[in-house]
């Protein structure tokens, strides 16, 4: 009699881990999203328009190019998370840093300034191919040079996001106060940061 119920007990006991072990898997919560920092180095280099290729990666981390007017604006994007890239649903806000300095022999209009947009790419999709993976921002600068940081939601965003990058936004810069084909913009990228 002892031995069945010691037989019937480890029975229970082992039934029981059984039918625990999946509802431990399942009410398991999913580890949180951590901050993701874009890397600027060519290795990191994603996408190019209208610079001067002139790339410098600075020893702070930082990337300076020279972004030009035509066809709406150049700039570089840059590689997130590898190759990865990440889903934007689970970030809230993209945290930018970024200078400018407009070129003294090219720049057209001394009382223009400069434009500019940060946009994210998707996979396949570039400057002239594909579609934004998440809403073009705009900044409009009020001085020829000078710095900005920007936090920008997209907690309202959901695709993946494979590249990004600060570029110049010409057509504004024509519409609002006339400037040249011919001008050009040094931009200095210190961060970006996507934030749960």
């Amino acid at each position: 009699m002892k031995k069945t119920l010691s037989l019937l007990i480890v029975a229970v006991v082992a039934m029981t881990a059984l039918v625990a072990a999946p509802k431990s898997k399942k009410n398991a919560s999913a580890e949180p999203a951590q901050p993701v920092s874009v890397k600027f180095s060519a290795e990191t280099f994603g996408d190019d328009a209208q610079t001067l290729q002139d790339h410098v990666y600075n020893e702070d981390g930082s990337v300076t190019y020279t972004a030009g007017f035509k066809y709406g604006g150049g700039g570089t994007s840059f590689l997130i998370n590898g190759k990865n890239g990440i889903s934007a649903k689970q970030y809230k806000t993209i945290h930018v840093e970024f200078d400018w300095e407009v070129s003294e022999e090219n720049w057209s209009n001394p009382n223009a300034v400069p434009k500019f947009k940060i946009i994210g790419f998707g996979p396949g999709s570039s400057f002239y191919q594909g579609g934004d993976a998440i809403n073009p921002t705009y900044f409009d600068s009020t001085s020829q040079s000078g710095s900005t940081a920007l936090d920008i939601d997209i907690s309202t965003q959901s695709k993946k996001v494979t590249k990004i990058g600060v570029l110049v936004n010409a057509w504004r810069w024509k519409e609002d106060n006339g400037g040249s084909e011919d001008d050009l913009v040094k931009i200095t990228v210190k961060e970006i940061t996507f934030l749960p």
